[in-house]
């Protein structure tokens, strides 16, 4: 017997757009905290691997390139750097999340701990090796435990 898979509709193509680009707005924003300017969470990335982790087929890989090429370039940053290292690894919890429905909650959320340190310091590093102006690894490690949090 054949397993049919749900069909999608085009509004379910369109809604990882508007809230990755309303979560990206939101880190672009600068907000004045009071905690001592503590490192923001990358909102995008969170949005992304929620996506990538329960409906994957409505976000495609193009729709993740372009979303994170877009904020890069809104950021001023180096282009392509974050969008290359996000991109690689909505793919991986793609891949991990395909036999998502043996694993428990709290090993799904382990594995995306991983994936937000491994995000932020691969874009350390990144920084680091080309000498480009880059945060302290401990912001960097905050802004990961942020990201984790959310």
């Amino acid at each position: 017997m054949r397993l049919m898979t749900p069909r999608i509709g085009p509004l379910a193509y369109l809604t990882p757009i508007l809230v990755g680009g309303v979560a990206a707005l939101i880190g672009l924003v600068p907000v004045g905290l009071r905690f001592a300017d503590w490192p923001a969470p990358n909102l995008l990335f969170v949005v992304l691997a929620l996506w990538c982790a329960r409906r994957e087929e409505a976000l495609p890989r193009v729709t993740v390139f372009l979303l994170v090429l877009t904020y890069e370039a809104l950021r001023a940053g180096p282009i392509g750097l974050e969008t290359l290292i996000l991109l690689a690894a909505t793919e991986a919890l793609r891949v991990a999340a395909e036999n998502r429905a043996r694993r428990a909650f709290w090993l799904e959320w382990l594995l995306f701990a991983a994936a937000a340190l491994a995000v932020e310091l691969c874009i350390w590093a990144a920084l680091t090796v080309t000498f480009a102006p880059s945060p302290t690894l401990s912001d960097m490690a905050l802004r990961a435990l942020a990201a984790i949090l959310a």
